[in-house]
C-alpha cells in the first residue's frame, strides 16, 4: 500500500495480525537413511538448544551449544 492511500494508519495498524502456527508434535512417517535421522536430530536438538540459551539470556556461542546439544542428546 502506498501512503497515499492510508487515511488513517492507526486504525490500519490494529487490524494487522499474525498468529503463529499450531505446533504438531507427531514424528513424520517417513523413513529416513540412519545417517540422514542422525544428522536430522543433531538439527533438531541445536535448534532446541539455540531456544534454550535465549530464554536463559546466554550469548549462543559454539561452546555453549555444544554443551546444550551434548546434554539433549545424551551423550
Amino acid at each position: 500500500m502506498s501512503p497515499a492511500r492510508v487515511k488513517n494508519p492507526r486504525i490500519l495498524e490494529n487490524k494487522i495480525e499474525c498468529q503463529t502456527p499450531e505446533k504438531i508434535n507427531e514424528p513424520l512417517n517417513t523413513k529416513y537413511h540412519e545417517g540422514y535421522r542422525i544428522m536430522a536430530d543433531l538439527f533438531d536438538h541445536m535448534n532446541c538448544s539455540l531456544r534454550l540459551l535465549r530464554l536463559r539470556k546466554r550469548s549462543p556461542t559454539f561452546q555453549n551449544i555444544s554443551t546444550q546439544v551434548e546434554v539433549l542428546a545424551k551423550r
